[in-house]
């Protein structure tokens, strides 16, 4: 859809089953259906909002959305607000929109790697993958998310806040010994638990720790752990 001349809008108001390949367009791309298939699909809008309203599953290949393809500070916001699923990578860039990620992705099916390139605002619940999970976004919320893959590095790159519930991150899942790093380049606060398991992997926190909202406690596990500056908890966690 667009690939000779971009569409202004694409949406789809309402269907039991909603099949997706490439789609471009210089505006808003709305898919509402009880179950979208982005086959392969690379979805990229110059400055409109993408939402998808129904659970997602990733067929074929790798999947993107891109909602400032041309770059020129007009950015739109991408949102999911159910699941995601399927053996693929997804990589979801807002520039300076936001991203929310509502339901859980990965839940049924692991993917193999999520990506944010860019975002103002990321809001995350549980994520599970087979590999890389790597969050760029000025301000990440993790909402009681429990972020788990089998043996690819965590990053978060960006402010991170704790919000709803206690929050976790698991580099080796599957426990076979191959274990990814765990790293956080921004502050993280909020009340709740923080807990990160690295296994044989490092864990790496670069900023202050519960330094405008102690952390409810703090437990981490990893073969080496470098903690770069403060952190603060209203109880006795462990590191």
């Amino acid at each position: 859809i667009g690939a000779t001349t971009e569409l202004t809008s694409v949406t789809v108001s309402a269907a039991s089953q909603v099949d997706l390949a490439n789609v471009s367009t210089t505006g808003a791309v709305a898919i509402t259906g009880t179950n979208i298939d982005l086959n392969t699909a690379a979805i990229v809008t110059d400055d409109g909002d993408v939402t998808f309203t129904g659970a997602v599953d990733l067929e074929g290949g790798a999947a993107s959305v891109q909602s400032d393809q041309n770059n020129d500070g007009t950015d739109g916001n991408i949102q999911f607000t159910s699941t995601i699923n399927g053996g693929q990578t997804i990589s979801v860039d807002a520039d300076g929109g936001t991203v929310a990620f509502d339901g859980a992705i990965g839940g049924a099916t692991e993917l193999t790697s999520v990506t944010v390139t860019a975002a103002s605002q990321v809001d995350l619940a549980n994520v599970s993958t087979t590999g890389v999970i790597a969050v760029t976004g000025t301000n990440i919320d993790l909402n009681t998310a429990a972020i788990v893959t089998n043996d690819g590095h965590v990053t978060f790159t960006g402010a991170v806040d704790l919000d709803g519930g206690a929050a976790s991150v698991d580099s080796d899942a599957n426990t076979d010994g191959t274990d990814g790093n765990i790293l956080f380049s921004g502050t993280i606060d909020g009340a709740q638990t923080l807990t990160l398991d690295a296994d044989t992997g490092t864990i790496t926190t670069s900023a202050n720790v519960g330094t405008t909202t102690d952390l409810g406690a703090v437990n981490f596990t990893a073969a080496t752990i470098n903690l770069n500056a403060d952190i603060k908890t209203d109880s006795a966690g462990q590191a």
